[in-house]
């Protein structure tokens, strides 16, 4: 099957540099994009500089956060196993 020139475009852009160009009307998002490149066995050979703009302090800062976010929903969610007695349980 030929590739249209629209997705080659972002195959090479994401094995550039992990980049990605979107203009409204893709079907994924971008972190479903990452995971669609890398599935494909496509890994970026480098990054964008952008990303030395961000401090170490600041980027681990961020990720504890969205660590401790995750916990807090995880938290208030049923197990899996409560969550399928209650909505999936076999009559």
């Amino acid at each position: 099957m030929d590739i249209p020139d629209s997705l080659r475009e972002y195959m090479r852009l994401f094995a550039d540099a992990g980049r990605f160009f979107r203009n409204g009307t893709e079907l994924f998002a971008v972190t479903s994009w990452v995971q669609v490149m890398l599935g494909q066995g496509i890994m970026p050979r480098g990054y964008h500089p952008v990303v030395d703009w961000v401090s170490d302090d600041d980027l681990k800062s961020f990720v504890e956060t969205v660590e401790k976010l995750i916990a807090r929903c995880v938290a208030i969610m049923p197990r899996h196993e409560d969550f399928i007695a209650r909505h999936c349980a076999a009559v």
